[in-house]
This record gives C-alpha cells, sequence and structure tokens, in this order.
C-alpha cells in the first residue's frame, strides 16, 4: 500500500475575510496545512516564515496589490495561483504572462481549486526531488 501524501503547506492571501474563511476551512478540512493573510505586505512576510508549497493570492487587495505580490513571490521561486473578479481578467492574463500557475475567477469553485492547487503542488514537489 502506498504511503499517503504529506499535506501540503498552503497560503491564503485575500482581504475578503469569508474568502479566506471559505478556503481556509476547505483545505483545513482535508488535512492541509494552511496558513493566511489580508494584505500583500502581511502576505510576504508570512510567505518568508511559512514557506508554503503554494500561495492563492487575490489580485485586488488594499495597499500593496495582488500584481506587486506576485512579483516579489516570483523572484523566491514560488508557485501562485491568482484570484481574480472578472473586472481583473485583463491582469489575470498578464499574471500568466509573469509565470503564475494558474488563475480563477470569484466566485471560486472550491473543487476546482483543489484540482489548481493539486496540480501546483504535485509540480512543486516534483522539481524538489
Amino acid at each position: 500500500m502506498a504511503d499517503a501524501p504529506a499535506p501540503y503547506r498552503l497560503l491564503f492571501c485575500d482581504d475578503d475575510p469569508d474568502m479566506i474563511k471559505l478556503m481556509v476551512g476547505h483545505f483545513s478540512a482535508l488535512g492541509h496545512e494552511c496558513h493566511s493573510a489580508s494584505n500583500g505586505s502581511a502576505c510576504l512576510e508570512l510567505h518568508k516564515v511559512v514557506k508554503p508549497e503554494v500561495t492563492v493570492l487575490d489580485v485586488n487587495m488594499p495597499g500593496m496589490t495582488g500584481m506587486e505580490v506576485l512579483e516579489t513571490l516570483r523572484r523566491r521561486g514560488a508557485a501562485v495561483i491568482m484570484l481574480t473578479g472578472e473586472q481583473e481578467l485583463a491582469l489575470a492574463l498578464q499574471a500568466l504572462k509573469q509565470g503564475e500557475e494558474n488563475y480563477l475567477v470569484k466566485p471560486t469553485d472550491m473543487g476546482h481549486l483543489e484540482t489548481m492547487v493539486d496540480r501546483a503542488v504535485e509540480k512543486v514537489r516534483a522539481i524538489a526531488t
């Protein structure tokens, strides 16, 4: 019997507390280690400490935007999945060009996000071995 994969270490960055609660609740129930930040600067600080395998990042946050956070995370070699409202679709496409893993339009289907996170973690773990 194969060993179950190790739980994921995830970071969710979104200024919407309901969205954070939904994502953290969903992935915690699956047994994953979840961390969250409500703004860009907190996201970057927590990312240094937690070293998540995948960061799920909202495009539109107060202060430091998701795109600014993405630039820094990319320099760190982070795997990032962007969340965006439909009105920010052009920004999401720009983020894809910068090498992010993928993006989802809100409201987000947790099953779809789960699939994207699974794929991103598999890729990260494959590179690490």
